[in-house]
């Protein structure tokens, strides 16, 4: 069997094959809508009470962002540890990166299933964290003492969360998912459709090279006369 080897006349040309066969894309990787009307898990940390839910990559991707869903009976100032942790076997393993914020939420038009106001929480990682494809777990807490905060359930999901009361304590699996939203950019998707943008840009590129080759041509002519 022979091959026949491939060149490129131009450096534009090979980048436009790299952009149609393995193109980045970013923009939600997995979301949980939050039920308004809804019930929560107590999730605060200080008062040992840990939850995480898993989500999945289908392909390798760097997270960028996370959201989620909350309310309170008693409200305080706000300290959130968050963890991204690995899969064991089918439920939360080792931590893989763990993240402090002081951000308040912001009240939306939800309530939960005791009437109190939802908040809407927005954490942008200080790096993107670069996963390969796979399961994986987030766990949300809050870790004010006072703070009785309530991390809203989610749907869409497959009914699947843990919860645990301290770091070192097996996790204990619960029919329930929690509202999040994990935003970030898939790696190397093949086939993948480049975004306007970039179509923008290689259409400059083909029509600058094309005038190019329409110069050297009328130039040809005039030195051929």
């Amino acid at each position: 069997m022979s091959f026949k080897q491939i060149s490129f006349k131009t450096p534009l040309s090979a980048l436009a094959l790299a952009l149609v066969t393995s193109t980045a894309m970013a923009g939600s990787l997995f979301s949980q809508a939050p039920i308004d009307g809804g019930d929560g898990g107590f999730s605060n940390v200080s008062a040992g009470a840990q939850n995480a839910d898993g989500f999945t990559l289908s392909n390798a991707a760097s997270i960028t962002d996370l959201r989620w869903w909350g309310s309170y009976d008693t409200v305080d100032t706000d300290s959130f540890l968050i963890r991204i942790l690995s899969n064991s076997a089918g439920s939360p393993g080792a931590i893989k990166q763990s993240y402090t914020t002081t951000a308040p939420g912001a009240a939306t038009s939800l309530t939960d299933i005791a009437g109190a106001v939802v908040y809407q929480y927005d954490f942008h990682l200080p790096s993107a964290l670069a996963l390969t494809a796979g399961n994986y777990y987030l766990s949300v807490s809050n870790e004010t003492t006072t703070a009785s905060w309530y991390w809203l359930f989610g749907g869409g999901g497959d009914s699947k969360s843990w919860n645990r009361a301290a770091d070192g304590d097996p996790w204990a699996l619960a029919a329930s998912d929690f509202a999040i939203l994990i935003e970030g950019e898939i790696s190397s998707v093949p086939g993948a459709v480049p975004e306007p943008e970039t179509l923008a840009l290689l259409a400059i590129g083909w029509v600058a090279m094309g005038a190019g080759r329409a110069a050297r041509k009328r130039r040809s002519g005039r030195s051929a006369t």
